[in-house]
């Protein structure tokens, strides 16, 4: 028994040696059937290809199964509890028979029987104190396989759904990014370790930006493979935007869904696209909530799009989807979000819902643009930890109130270019979410890397510097390149210079600031990597 490596091979193994060990004609083991839970599947020496069923109820094995008590019988034929229907299908004449649970703690996990002893007219005390002691060692063998196939199962289980995981990341946008020059973040939960949520953005080659979010029926792999599906196709037919109304392109976006689409599956989704030349937003909801945007007059308040409701995709062919357009004048911010968001339940059986949604928008509404996520969040984590019920949850904020320059930005190092440079970090370290104490010391501090290019590299030349921002990881990086004399690292240690010094200051704020600024000096430039990390 203790070599059997998995369910079937320990049950042949102890059904074709029982009978010697025991001293029976027959010995049959009994577990509960998959199928039903009144009825026990027997397994035994006749080696039957198929199973016999017998009730828990009315059977002498039922009984021992309910009450975990052993029962030996001296003539079966008389007593109350024979099943006479399963003895003639085995062909057996039963007389005496004893029958022991299999037990694990206080659960029995089956029975086992032995069936006309081969030493006399009934079984003894002896032999009935052999077989529980053959029936522990079954149990206890039963127990470490069905361990083991469980432990063997999770890891297969575990495994798929790490990789379900990795593929699906692989097909979202970063948390963060800017696109065609408006801030996008997202924020997104799974219910469990492979969601059926997804969000995307894809920036057009006119200047307009597509985003939206979108809900997968159904949870799991499943839901991850529609989930895979859905962005493919949405990334493959953004380009025919640039010659079809947002509507019309969903419409067409639905058709191809129902193609793909089976069993009743079907995706949820909320789109929106930005034209900046034009000044609007259009937005299609099909299933989903309309997004919400934030004005700045009056009051900052959030209302809602007037998008008309309409079908999911992927189950009305040829349904023809509504769009609805608005002026992005006065805009601050747009939310698209899913319906998992307010449908989580705390375990004091309290939904999110939209009492809390609408606290948690009046306080971002209150705050910078940038906030608006952060906020959101943060409510929505604090209810998290405490969830009862959780759907998956996805939430794309885009902020409008400023479209921020290219991550790029080339400029003459001179003390008149110097305020363009500046602005260029501020708009960038402003998106990074840092306070406005530390975003006037992230400027300060450029200003004052730059200002020793232009002095001791170009010695006061104005010449070329290319500079470049990136969010990696947990980090804001602002990486400087210039085509002068080579310079040294920042010392590791650096101290404020004393009242009659005549500089050093400068390299004492950037070490302050940034937490690492690091030089690269090649023959021809010299590459500067300044780093600080992204408030939590």
């Amino acid at each position: 028994m203790n070599a059997a490596v998995d369910s079937e091979q320990l049950i042949d193994e102890i059904i074709s040696k029982s009978t010697d060990v025991i001293g029976c004609e027959i010995c049959s083991i009994l577990f509960p059937s998959e199928n039903t839970e009144d009825h026990l599947v027997i397994r035994s020496t006749l080696d039957r290809d198929k199973p016999i069923e017998v009730p828990v109820e009315g059977s002498i094995a039922g009984e021992v199964f309910r009450t975990k008590k052993a029962l030996n019988i001296d003539d079966v034929q008389a007593h109350h509890g024979h099943n006479r229907k399963a003895a003639s299908r085995t062909g057996i004449v039963t007389k005496a028979m004893i029958t022991v649970p299999l037990l694990d703690g206080e659960k029995c996990i089956g029975v086992l029987q032995a069936i006309n002893p081969t030493h006399g007219p009934v079984f003894c005390q002896e032999a009935a104190e052999t077989i529980e002691i053959f029936a522990s060692l079954i149990s206890i063998s039963r127990i470490r396989i069905l361990a083991q196939e469980t432990a063997i199962r999770d890891a297969q289980t575990r495994r798929e759904l790490d990789l379900a995981h990795e593929i699906q990341e692989s097909f979202l946008p970063p948390e963060r990014d800017v696109v065609n020059g408006y801030p996008i973040e997202a924020f997104y939960q799974t219910a469990n370790e492979v969601g059926g949520d997804f969000y995307f953005w894809e920036a057009l080659p006119d200047g307009r930006t597509l985003a939206g979010i979108a809900d997968v029926t159904g949870k799991g792999v499943a839901a991850a493979l529609d989930m895979a599906r859905g962005s493919t196709m949405i990334a493959a037919k953004a380009p025919l935007l640039a010659t079809m109304e947002l509507g019309e392109w969903v419409s067409l976006l639905n058709d191809g869904l129902n193609e793909m689409m089976t069993h009743g599956r079907f995706i949820a989704g909320t789109f929106v696209l930005l034209d900046p030349d034009k000044k609007t937003i259009t937005a299609v909801a099909a299933g989903q909530f309309v997004p919400k945007i934030l004005t700045g007059s009056p009051k900052p308040e959030w209302s809602d799009m007037p998008a008309p409701p309409q079908p999911p995709m992927g189950i009305a062919p040829g349904y023809k989807m509504q769009s609805a357009t608005t002026s992005l004048e006065d805009v601050r911010g747009i939310l698209v979000y899913s319906d998992g968001l307010l449908e989580m339940q705390n375990n004091s059986g309290e939904f999110f819902g939209d009492a809390q949604f609408d606290r948690s928008l009046a306080k971002a509404a209150r705050g910078k643009p940038s906030e608006i996520m952060r906020g959101l969040r943060d409510t929505w984590c604090t209810w998290f930890y405490d969830a009862n019920y959780l759907d998956d949850t996805t939430a794309l904020v885009i902020h409008t109130a400023e479209r921020l320059p290219n991550r790029e930005f080339r400029f003459g190092c001179a003390p008149e270019n110097m305020a363009g440079a500046r602005h260029f970090v501020e708009a960038w370290a402003t998106h990074g979410g840092y306070e406005e104490k530390d975003i006037g010391l992230i400027t300060l501090a450029f200003d004052e890397v730059v200002t020793n290019i232009f002095k001791h590299a170009y010695d006061s030349e104005p010449k070329a510097i290319a500079c470049q921002v990136s969010f990696e990881d947990h980090d804001f990086v602002i990486h400087l390149k210039h085509w002068g004399k080579a310079m040294i690292d920042c010392p590791k240690e650096v101290s404020l210079p004393g009242e009659d010094a005549l500089g050093g200051r400068g390299l004492f704020i950037i070490d302050q600031v940034f937490d690492s600024c690091d030089y690269d000096n090649g023959p021809h430039q010299t590459d500067i990597t300044l780093m600080k990390a992204l408030p939590s």
